[in-house]
């Protein structure tokens, strides 16, 4: 997860113990994540948690439709 500002990215790395970001790190914010998850179906989604980078988000896929 993206951090909001790049001071909260830098107190995420220092929480973490880490100097430098992973090269393969490809953050997006949680908006968009949560975008994402409703473009390609689920109809509940939300964020229970964040903390800085990490985030425990919820989606629940939409019944199928029947005809």
């Amino acid at each position: 997860m993206r951090a909001a500002s790049e001071r909260l990215h830098e107190r995420f790395r220092r929480e973490i113990g880490r100097t430098e970001d992973d090269p393969a790190d490809r953050l997006a914010g949680l908006t968009e994540q949560m975008s994402w998850l409703r473009e390609i179906g689920f109809a509940e989604v939300d964020c229970h948690f964040k903390w800085l980078e990490l985030a425990l988000t919820v989606a629940v896929k939409a019944p199928a439709a029947t005809g």
